[in-house]
């Protein structure tokens, strides 16, 4: 079927294609428990993952342009408000008028709240799902927000031996109980990614970035990772790992110790 542009101002509008959205998923009792609103798009929006890029897919990850109140697609490195995620579009849209050129749509359908399926967000960072869990998102693979201190993790990982974690791990407490010395590789550095480490052994434990030198810990900004190895203050060291935004294009692995431990920076 067809319809007329949705949120085109008013007159002789381009036809485009109508998609049945998938972006929310029922509750037991059958409803959709979502806040649905209508938000103003920005007409120099677009999706550069779809084909053309002027048409916005349906669950595109939102942020707000804070100068203008106007909606456009997140993008966690952008310095105009877009850099926070506030929606996920409901609708596909085109962002075309009838005579080919952009402009604002109006009337946008938009989810701020409540169930959403996870696999159909479009453009949804680590970063961003956190930030959407807050205002009251609820994806459908997400038991609980992700952690952020040793009360909240959302799992745990009985590490019997060095591990190399991957972004799938986030907010994964991860407990060291190696019979030696141990090692854990951060995954590549993904804004968001969140980690809690423990030992429980006397043993060392050392913290080591996939990358290099994107570490962030006393006094240095340019680490490769931070080690556990004050003989007799081993046992009960913990530390909190997560990558976060320190300049447009810079992310960072910030290292906090949470334990009585003493944490060393190790650097190449």
């Amino acid at each position: 079927m067809t319809q007329f542009t949705r949120g085109s101002f008013p007159g002789q509008k381009a036809i485009q294609q109508s998609f049945e959205s998938q972006v929310q998923f029922l509750g037991q009792q059958g409803e959709k428990n979502a806040t649905v609103l209508h938000g103003v798009i920005e007409a120099a929006s677009t999706d550069s993952g779809n084909s053309p890029s002027t048409t916005l897919r349906a669950g595109l990850v939102l942020g707000r342009v804070t100068s203008t109140g106007k909606l456009r697609p997140y993008a966690s490195a952008a310095t105009d408000g877009s850099q926070h995620p506030v929606a996920i579009l409901l609708d596909t849209i085109d962002m075309l008028d009838g005579s080919g050129s952009v402009e604002d749509k109006l009337s946008a359908r938009i989810v701020t709240g409540g169930n959403v399926v996870k696999s159909s967000v479009i453009g949804l960072t680590p970063q961003a799902e956190q930030q959407l869990i807050a205002q009251g998102i609820r994806f459908d693979q997400v038991p609980m927000p992700m952690a952020s201190a040793i009360l909240s993790h959302r799992g745990s990982v009985y590490a019997a031996a060095d591990v190399t974690l991957t972004s799938s791990d986030s907010g994964q407490l991860i407990v060291a109980s190696k019979a030696g010395a141990f090692e854990a590789t951060l995954p590549a550095i993904e804004e968001g990614l969140e980690f809690l480490f423990v030992q429980t052994l006397d043993q060392d434990m050392a913290i080591s970035s996939n990358e290099g030198d994107n570490v962030l810990a006393l006094n240095n900004a340019a680490a490769d990772g931070v080690i556990f190895s004050t003989a007799s203050q081993k046992i009960g060291a913990a530390c909190v790992v997560k990558a976060i935004r320190t300049a447009a294009n810079t992310l960072k692995w910030i290292c906090l110790n949470v334990g009585p431990a003493p944490m060393t920076v190790v650097s190449a």
